[in-house]
């Protein structure tokens, strides 16, 4: 699997894409428009989750 990031699916960043560990859970976050991808136990699994796609909630 490429660490490469897709771009944010709302706006379109993407260089400001961060990867965010919270309480032992981590996602990818967008700092131009703040859409988070899903909390995951892995930096694996939260780039897989954020290339997957995410959705608006």
């Amino acid at each position: 699997m490429s660490d490469k990031l897709k771009p944010c699916p709302f706006c379109g960043e993407d260089e400001a894409l961060t990867m965010t560990n919270l309480g032992g859970k981590f996602h990818i976050e967008c700092d131009t428009c703040e859409a988070r991808g899903p909390r995951e136990y892995s930096r694996k699994s939260a780039r897989k989750a954020w290339n997957d796609g995410i959705t608006r909630s």
